[in-house]
Parts: C-alpha cells; sequence; structure tokens
C-alpha cells in the first residue's frame, strides 16, 4: 500500500514537470559538440538567431513573449549531427524565438514555417535556410551559401564560398562575394550586388538591379527596371522589358536588349548585340576579329566609338522619313572615310571598311541620328 502511494505521488509529479516544461517561456537544450559537425533546427513557426562562440558546445534557447503548447519536439544528437525539431500546438504563435550558440566552424541547416532567420556574426561552414515567410540576414560565411525564404527580404555580405540566394517577393542585398558563383532570384523586388569573384546571374520579376565587378561572366535580367553594372571580366548578357542598361566594361560577347530604354557601354572588348525598342545607344567597341556586332534602335540616336587601328567593317543603314541630301551629313556621320554611301528617298547605306576590314559591325537606326567616332583608349 505504501509503494503504491510513493509510486502514485511520483507520477503526479512527473506529469507536473512535463506540462511546466510545455508551458514555460523558455526552454534550454545543449549539446556537446566538435568543430565541423551539422546542426539542424526545424521549428513551426517561428524565428531563428544563431550566434557563435569558442565553447564546444551547442546552446539551444527558447524564448517566448507569451506560453505555449508543445506538439512534438526533437532534440537529439546522433553521429556529427544536432537535431532540434519544435512543432508548436498553435502554428500562428509568432512570438517564439529560437535562440542559438554554437561554435564557429559548423554546418548550418536552418528552417522556419514563418519568421525571421538572423546570422549574427561569421561563420565557417555551410549554411542552409529557409523560411516560408520572413527576412533572412547573414554575414562573414565561408562557405556554400543557399538562403531562400517565400515572403521576405534577404540580405548578405562577405562571403567566400556559391551563394544561392531566392525570395518569392522582396529585395535582395548581397555584398562582396570573395570565391564562388553567385546566383540570386526574386519574383518581386530590387538586388544589389557586390563585387564577386566569379560567375553571376540575377533575375528579378521587377525591379532594378545593381552590380559592381564581376569576376567571370555576368547573366543580368529584370521584367521591368533598369540594370547597372561595373566592370565584367568576361562575356556581359543584360535584358529588360523596360529600363536603361549600362555596363562599365566586359571582355568577350555583350548582349543588351531593352524594350524601352538607353543602353550605355564602355570599354568593350570582343562584340556587341544592342537592341533598344525606344531609346539611344552609345558604345565603346575594340572588336576582336572574325566577330560580329549588331546594333538596332528605333526611336533614338546611335553612337560607336572604335579604335582608329581596329580592323573592322562597319555596315550602317538608317531610315527616316523624306532623306534630303543636304541632311546626309546630320544624319550619318563619322571620323572615317566611307567606302560607299548611298542615298534614298527614306534610306542611307554606307560600309567602312577600317584597315583592311576583319570583325563585322553592322549599325542600324530608325528615325535617329548615326555616330561613328575614333575611340582613343
Amino acid at each position: 500500500m505504501k509503494n503504491n502511494i510513493i509510486r502514485t505521488i511520483l507520477f503526479l509529479l512527473f506529469l507536473s514537470l512535463g506540462t511546466y516544461a510545455q508551458n514555460n517561456k523558455q526552454l534550454i537544450k545543449s549539446f556537446k559538440a566538435n568543430p565541423g559537425e551539422n546542426l539542424e533546427i526545424n521549428i513551426d513557426p517561428g524565428n531563428i538567431e544563431l550566434e557563435t562562440w569558442t565553447k564546444n558546445e551547442v546552446q539551444i534557447k527558447v524564448y517566448s513573449e507569451k506560453k505555449y503548447e508543445i506538439d512534438n519536439i526533437i532534440s537529439e544528437k546522433k553521429g556529427n549531427t544536432i537535431k532540434f525539431h519544435l512543432e508548436l500546438e498553435d502554428s500562428w504563435n509568432n512570438s517564439i524565438t529560437i535562440k542559438v550558440k554554437s561554435p564557429n566552424n559548423f554546418n548550418f541547416d536552418l528552417y522556419s514555417t514563418g519568421g525571421n532567420i538572423s546570422i549574427l556574426n561569421n561563420i565557417t561552414g555551410s549554411l542552409d535556410a529557409e523560411t516560408d515567410g520572413g527576412n533572412i540576414g547573414f554575414s562573414g560565411v565561408t562557405g556554400k551559401v543557399r538562403v531562400s525564404t517565400n515572403g521576405g527580404n534577404i540580405s548578405g555580405e562577405d562571403i567566400s564560398g556559391d551563394v544561392k540566394l531566392h525570395t518569392n517577393g522582396g529585395n535582395i542585398s548581397l555584398g562582396n562575394v570573395k570565391k564562388g558563383k553567385t546566383e540570386v532570384d526574386t519574383y518581386g523586388g530590387n538586388i544589389n550586388v557586390g563585387s564577386v569573384a566569379s560567375d553571376l546571374s540575377a533575375k528579378t520579376h521587377g525591379g532594378n538591379i545593381n552590380v559592381e565587378d564581376v569576376g567571370g561572366n555576368a547573366d543580368v535580367f529584370t521584367y521591368g527596371g533598369h540594370i547597372s553594372m561595373n566592370k565584367v571580366t568576361g562575356s556581359a548578357k543584360m535584358e529588360t522589358y523596360g529600363g536603361h542598361l549600362n555596363l562599365d566594361g566586359a571582355s568577350g560577347e555583350v548582349v543588351a536588349k531593352t524594350m524601352g530604354g538607353h543602353i550605355t557601354l564602355e570599354n568593350i572588348s570582343g562584340s556587341i548585340e544592342a537592341i533598344t525598342l525606344g531609346g539611344h545607344i552609345s558604345a565603346e567597341l575594340d572588336p576582336i576579329v572574325k566577330t560580329n556586332s549588331f546594333f538596332e534602335t528605333s526611336g533614338g540616336n546611335l553612337e560607336l566609338q572604335i579604335p582608329e587601328k581596329a580592323k573592322a567593317t562597319i555596315f550602317v543603314t538608317l531610315e527616316s522619313d523624306e532623306i534630303e541630301e543636304k541632311d546626309t551629313d546630320k544624319l550619318v556621320r563619322s571620323d572615317f572615310e566611307p567606302t560607299t554611301f548611298n542615298i534614298g528617298e527614306d534610306e542611307i547605306n554606307a560600309t567602312y571598311v577600317l584597315n583592311g576590314g576583319g570583325a563585322k559591325i553592322t549599325l542600324k537606326c530608325v528615325g535617329g541620328e548615326v555616330k561613328i567616332k575614333k575611340w582613343n583608349k
């Protein structure tokens, strides 16, 4: 009889402790850890804040402004992976924050069904962070980075490793990427990227794109906005359905297309395809022999600067209403002597052979003026 009473008291005490753990505002878990191991956090829902320290330990604290009920929890370490999964009974409780302290040299896999994810200081290892609704911020990552949000902004800087960022609705701001390829895209927002060491792919369905230097090839696209890039070591592709395009330099093939805006291309060595359906084109081109370049504008002027020693053949077609011979010097002007120059009722066709020819360059202008200048590099 006495033993049964003791068992009953212990059982009730156990139940009371379990209820306290679920309703308490703070839950703490700690694990021994070694550099290079893995941390997997999955919360439904809540915010995640990650901070590194010098201890060989991972500490996880659950903070909340109000009491919460836990529907399911996994808190364990198997092999070199620490798992902490927390599912709340109230899936709309946005007051939860998971505060994590971990060694610097660790690999992180972070997921939230709704909340912000913040990396507060530098980490050495891979970062995989995803939220179904919230902002994500990070900096100083030495390792691969994959970050995704279904609705929020992404900001990061000082990365050494491949970077892949995606948001279904928000802005992307990325600082320098010192090593690795960079891929960023958003379904609705602006993109700002610092200097990247290798290839860059950037895409937005509605916003402006600004990029500093690119140490490889660049492929940049927006459905509606301006694009501006500094120097690109390799080839560059820029396309917008409505906006201006600016590029400060590239070595290789350059493609620049806009449905309505101006195109400015400076210090290009290689070839150019530049097309605007409503704006001016200004380009500096040092063409490579046996390449083809094409320029076309409808409703704007076209200006090409080319080195005096370049080997190229330039073909000019200008269309305008009722061309008069006295106006031809204004409509088509060149620092080079033409090989042929033919004037029609509403069209001028001219050819310029520079230094025996080489690269083929075609200029087509509708409703504007054409200028060909010597470029003193």
